[in-house]
């Protein structure tokens, strides 16, 4: 959480009060001779995510996409199946299920961003990951995008904070 100091006029003590502002988001800009195009294009190569293609995995479409190409998990059911196919299901480890990933998502659903202006802005409300910016940071990495090309920083609700504010400064009035 971030905050914000200001002065407390009515005690008239020069005490300081904290006020807190809501993070809604973290905002993404190029620097560096980069445009919000090249940025926005690294998000859209599936490539680029790296290590977190894995937590696509939880999706429903994956995970029956998944069964249907590595066989059930359940022995039993699974040997059956391969009689009736007359062959083995392929072997079912961490790179080949990444791999059927990326053949059959042709856009990440891992990170939901809108472009505002010269910013991609990644809303907490749509984005359940919590390393959202590990996220950000390595798909930036395996597009190409060096650290000094972008910023990263978080957007807070400065009119959210400014209402809560105002609304104290009416109920101690």
């Amino acid at each position: 959480m971030a905050y914000k100091l200001r002065e407390n006029e009515d005690d008239g003590l020069g005490s300081q009060k904290r006020i807190q502002s809501n993070p809604v988001g973290i905002l993404l800009t190029p620097k560096g001779g980069i445009g919000i195009e090249d940025l926005s294009s690294a998000f859209s190569n599936m490539e680029n995510y790296g290590m977190y293609i894995s937590n696509l995995r939880n999706k429903a479409e994956i995970n029956k996409a998944v069964e249907d190409y590595f066989g059930p998990s359940v022995p039993m059911k699974r040997r059956a199946l391969e009689k009736q196919r007359g062959k083995p299901f392929p072997i079912k480890t961490k790179q080949a299920i990444d791999d059927l990933i990326r053949q059959i998502s042709s856009k990440s659903s891992l990170l939901k961003y809108e472009i505002e202006g010269n910013s991609i802005y990644f809303p907490y409300k749509s984005n359940v990951s919590p390393n959202i910016t590990n996220i950000i940071k390595e798909v930036m990495k395996n597009a190409g995008i060096s650290p000094e090309q972008y910023t990263i920083s978080i957007k807070q609700d400065i009119q959210e904070t400014i209402r809560k504010y105002v609304k104290e400064a009416i109920q101690r009035a």
